[in-house]
């Protein structure tokens, strides 16, 4: 099991690795938010740290929030992210189909 675990957490530093390098040679690189399931996992808790740690030794600024698998705290988070003006989101989608909606949105949503 601790080997699934580890693969999945190499997978998925490795699948989120060319999305924050595509601006490494930017001079003001911003805010990164990183939203994951349930953090009192380990698995989610991994994946939440090894963003953060990867996005910030890339010099992003990166915050870390939780779901926990509840479609309207996604909705808040990722409302949160551009507000802040996140340069970018790492979602870890709540369920597949209720999150779809959180992701496509019209652009007069995003300009709030």
């Amino acid at each position: 099991m601790t080997l699934s675990i580890t693969r999945r957490l190499l997978l998925a530093a490795t699948a989120i690795t060319p999305l924050l390098a595509g601006s490494a040679w930017a001079q003001d690189k911003g805010l990164i938010t990183i939203i994951v399931n349930d953090p009192a996992n380990p698995y989610w808790l991994t994946e939440g740290n090894v963003a953060q740690a990867t996005a910030e030794e890339m010099g992003y600024s990166a915050t870390v929030g939780a779901h926990k698998g509840d479609t309207n705290t996604e909705s808040n988070l990722i409302d949160t992210a551009i507000t802040n003006q996140s340069v970018a989101i790492v979602l870890d989608p709540a369920n597949a189909d209720g999150s779809i909606g959180n992701i496509q949105r019209p652009s007069t949503r995003a300009s709030r």
